[in-house]
């Protein structure tokens, strides 16, 4: 096996491990969260849950009198030119009732439009909203967006880089930015409060003014919505605490709209939100797959295939990291055990790649054509050297080793397309619009040259 082969599979073969290993536990967390779901709606605790899958009838699902969810409807779906689902009608409805709402789907499932229905209840209200974003990229993004949607006398920015109509209606900003002007308001109402009641703060005009700006910019007492987006960052171990904190530090009455891809302890996080702030809070979950699902390819200069035997197979597709092992047949770790058991399956195949992520055979034949290729090389400069007093190559195997490796870097480097090649073959197979994430700022750069 070629060394670029062996790598992909050795990388593809741990994931699938990793992933067959955990299955189990997996099942029985999701088992475990879903009993907890409806255990908390008959519980004493003032937190609702709301668990609507896409497979099943969820006329029933609704935490909310059939009353209040009409009126929602009623109240939401003019905003929309397509219809809202039932889970959005759920979250909706929650939002009609003041209480903070987390919403957690499958990307492209439609969590913005949650986002979206928040901001039209503040603005309805009279009231100012706040959305937020983990990136000033996707800050500016939905400022265009929003703009779009609301007007743009109404839509404000504020990225600590920039700052547009700061004040609006609806202001979109990052998390730290808003996580910042949160903590100002908290403090700056405590050092207020203290000085009223001690009289013991004495400041000149220049820190008068300072102060005033201060609460000028971390004024919220007219925001009646903050829209958190990416809300599931708080899990990540250097910047989830500013997801903790903007929730620690919003004001008592702001409500908190949380979106957020799916989790494992959502219930946990709805309970600690309630905990922390005092008001209702309520988790909405749209079970169901990705309405989107991803698909794999492999691009070259003269190549573009899938990069899979199986095209549904790969972390976030269809089949995902079990994919088909060539039968036809998705199989499961317990039903990998059964048929161990029952002698139809060996313990090598019980630990083996599965056949479905294998590579894709036109990727297989290419990539053997190159190798082949570069074998042909070789064999023509060693043909050229001399040889030694006893009929052998002055060329060594470890030598030989050395030059295929380096010619296969070679041929891979030659192989990368160039940005107008990738589109052109993107366009062949009717894969466009798409989105390129180049890691550097001279990357960028460059490419827009």
């Amino acid at each position: 096996m070629n060394s670029l082969s062996w790598l992909m599979t050795l990388l593809l073969h741990a994931l699938y491990i990793r992933h067959h290993a955990s299955a189990h536990r997996l099942t029985a967390a999701f088992s475990s969260l879903q009993s907890r779901h409806w255990t908390s709606r008959k519980s004493s605790s003032s937190s609702l849950y709301v668990k609507i899958a896409a497979d099943v009838d969820d006329s029933n699902t609704s935490v909310h009198d059939e009353a209040a969810t009409d009126h929602a409807r009623e109240q939401l779906q003019k905003y929309f030119p397509f219809p809202l689902d039932s889970w959005q009608i759920a979250a909706g409805t929650s939002l009609l009732a003041e209480h903070n709402v987390i919403v957690c789907a499958p990307t492209g499932a439609g969590k913005t439009v949650v986002g979206e229905m928040a901001l039209h209840i503040a603005m309805e209200r009279n009231t100012k909203a706040i959305y937020t974003t983990p990136l000033k990229a996707l800050s500016n993004q939905k400022f265009g967006e929003m703009r779009q949607i609301f007007g743009g006398d109404k839509v404000g920015l504020s990225t600590g880089d920039i700052s547009i109509r700061r004040g609006a209606d609806v202001t979109i900003m990052t998390t730290e930015v808003y996580r910042n002007m949160a903590w100002r308001a908290k403090t700056g109402q405590s050092n207020l409060a203290n000085g009223i009641e001690q009289d013991d703060i004495q400041m000149d005009n220049s820190q008068l003014l300072e102060s005033a700006r201060m609460d000028e910019f971390a004024d919220l007492s007219s925001n009646s919505i903050v829209v958190l987006d990416e809300f599931h960052y708080m899990g990540q171990k250097g910047r989830g605490s500013t997801w903790e904190e903007s929730v620690i530090f919003t004001p008592q009455h702001t409500q908190i709209v949380g979106l957020s891809a799916t989790l494992p302890n959502a219930h946990r996080l709805a309970a600690w939100m309630e905990s922390v702030t005092g008001r209702k809070s309520v988790l909405v979950e749209a079970g169901g797959k990705r309405p989107v699902p991803l698909k794999y390819y492999f691009a070259s200069k003269r190549d573009f295939s899938p990069l899979f035997r199986d095209v549904a197979a790969g972390p976030g597709a269809d089949h995902g990291l079990l994919g088909l092992r060539g039968d036809g047949i998705t199989k499961t770790p317990k039903k990998l055990k059964d048929m161990k058991v029952k002698g139809k399956i060996t313990a090598d195949d019980n630990n083996a790649l599965p056949r479905g992520l294998e590579l894709h055979p036109s990727l297989q034949s290419s990539l053997e054509r190159r190798l082949a290729s570069i074998d042909r090389r070789i064999q023509k400069i060693v043909e050229r050297e001399s040889y030694d007093d006893y009929g052998g190559s002055f060329i060594s195997g470890r030598e030989k080793r050395r030059m295929k490796d380096n010619m296969l870097k070679a041929e891979l480097k030659k192989s990368v397309p160039s940005i107008s090649t990738l589109i052109r073959r993107l366009q062949e197979n009717d894969l466009l619009p798409a989105i390129f994430f180049i890691f550097s700022r001279k990357g960028c750069d460059n490419a827009a040259q």
